[in-house]
């Protein structure tokens, strides 16, 4: 089970992008011993937590354009029970759906295949024909088995569920590792990073944007990177870093209690705008990913103060109104990009309008 983090609430601060809301569930077990969750039970630290795929639907039901992205893990669910229960979440949300995988990548690189096999190669896209006349809903030569057998799943398929509004959810990944950064490299549309300073992060993006390209022929530009940022009174861990001579246990506690592993930045919403700009220019990220020091304030803060200051300098994208769509046509700012980009490997399983079966077979990897 992961450990959780706060309710993360982006701003993005280049146009294309689109505001996220992303669920971790899990139990702190990290202070007194591993499994002792203890603590976080008798102090309420994220706990008890919901269930996010039954919540997510009346999220957006109450909303517009928000994105949601939740992460559940490849150890605890099979494939195809979460292809399905993704995609009726993709329906109800009219394609608002986002996936964040967890950091064991020698299951997760099958595993994601397998889904891609299910929301893209299983049904061709003009399978579903509703013909009343007929008395036909799907044509029967447009669904198929998918038949996949690898080293840790065997799946025939076919995928329960018609093709939703984005059919893949977006893909969302967290951790830089060297397996992470290659695994985020080939399928992650948005990636989130964290470093007390933009020249820590800035190393990490400019290594997956340069392993995309060269080795999986993605346009390196479209993976978006959101920041870790926490708005508080504590300071960064990089101005604290001459006054420390030597990183303990203890000190590194101090410095990661407010904000964790992400920056926080201190002052005026003019000087976090500030700081903002400097790490979109310098760590080359797309947006950030706000946590809270304090709830629901640093939250009001952020509506009421920084926002408010980032519209002053043209910096939030406020084209919700007039531009809706999915999460992934938000997320790359293209009206009619509901799937994923065409240098995305799962564009290559999707089983095309008018296509013959015999003439796009299941991709076997």
């Amino acid at each position: 089970m992961s450990s959780v983090f706060p309710l993360q609430l982006p701003v993005k601060t280049k146009p294309s992008s689109a505001h996220t809301d992303i669920i971790i569930l899990g139990g702190y077990d990290v202070y007194k011993g591993p499994r002792n969750l203890d603590p976080a039970v008798v102090s309420g630290a994220q706990w008890p937590v919901n269930e996010p795929l039954a919540v997510v639907p009346a999220m957006a039901a109450a909303t517009k354009n928000i994105g949601f992205g939740v992460t559940v893990t490849t150890t605890y669910e099979q494939p195809y029970h979460l292809a399905r229960r993704l995609s009726t979440v993709d329906h109800l949300t009219k394609g608002r759906l986002g996936w964040n995988h967890d950091d064991r990548y020698a299951v997760a690189e099958e595993y994601v295949k397998v889904t891609y096999k299910l929301w893209e190669s299983s049904w061709r896209q003009d399978a579903v024909v509703r013909d009343r006349e007929r008395g036909v809903y799907t044509e029967t030569d447009r669904v198929r088995q998918i038949n996949h057998s690898g080293k840790y799943f065997n799946v025939p398929g076919p995928h329960l569920t018609q093709p939703s509004p984005q059919r893949t959810p977006v893909i969302l990944q967290a951790g830089t590792s060297k397996a992470g950064k290659t695994f985020a490299a080939q399928h992650a549309e948005a990636i989130f990073v964290a470093g007390h300073s933009p020249s820590v992060v800035a190393k990490n993006v400019a290594e997956i944007r340069q392993l995309a390209q060269s080795e999986f022929g993605r346009d390196p530009q479209s993976i978006k990177f959101l920041a870790l940022l926490c708005l508080s009174a504590v300071e960064g861990w990089s101005k604290a870093t001459p006054e420390v001579a030597k990183w303990t246990k203890a000190t590194v506690g101090e410095h990661i209690t407010v904000g964790g592993l992400g920056a926080t930045p201190v002052g005026t919403p003019q000087q976090v705008a500030d700081n903002m700009e400097k790490w979109v220019k310098e760590a080359d990220v797309d947006g950030f990913n706000l946590a809270y020091a304090i709830k629901p304030g640093s939250f009001k803060d952020i509506i009421d103060l920084l926002i408010p200051e980032l519209r002053k300098r043209g910096l939030f994208w406020d084209e919700y109104a007039v531009q809706k769509g999915t999460y992934r046509e938000n997320l790359y700012s293209r009206p009619g990009q509901s799937g994923p980009p065409a240098d995305h490997p799962a564009a290559r399983y999707r089983w095309q309008a008018g296509v013959d079966a015999a003439d796009h077979p299941v991709p076997e990897n």
